[in-house]
């Protein structure tokens, strides 16, 4: 039997198109995607916006941090740029522009560590969130 060559091309074109529909995201596509959510932790909590913007608010006694920040992620680090912060008994802030570099060490359903990359401090600061 043979099989008109309009019909085998239009196989192969709808068995291509699957093909790239179903491939899997990038890595950093992925994390971002297990990222987005509400996380918490002793002293505050984050929430990562699927629109690449994120919040967070923290205290550590009498201090208190709120920042507004565009986030994404590339090459396994969560890269947040502050858009808007405010403080309340404390000048120790980072700047709006300034971005931090978050290398994350795990993210699963409930659980979200990872280190904060820091100047002056030497391998950085480890953090974890949960939800």
């Amino acid at each position: 039997m043979k099989i008109p060559t309009f019909l085998l091309l239009s196989l192969l074109l709808t068995a291509c198109g699957r093909q790239v529909r179903s491939q899997d995201l990038s890595g950093d596509a992925k994390l971002q995607e297990k990222i987005v959510g509400t996380w918490r932790s002793e002293h505050g909590v984050v929430i990562f916006g699927p629109d690449g913007r994120s919040s967070s608010s923290f205290t550590n006694g009498a201090k208190a941090w709120t920042y507004q920040e565009n986030w994404v992620v590339k090459d396994g680090f969560i890269l947040g740029t502050v858009a808007d912060v405010s403080f309340q008994n404390t000048t120790n802030h980072e700047p709006v522009g300034h971005t931090t570099r978050y290398k994350v060490l795990l993210v699963d359903d409930h659980h979200l560590q990872y280190v904060i990359e820091l100047k002056d401090v030497a391998g950085g600061i480890t953090n974890s969130l949960s939800r």
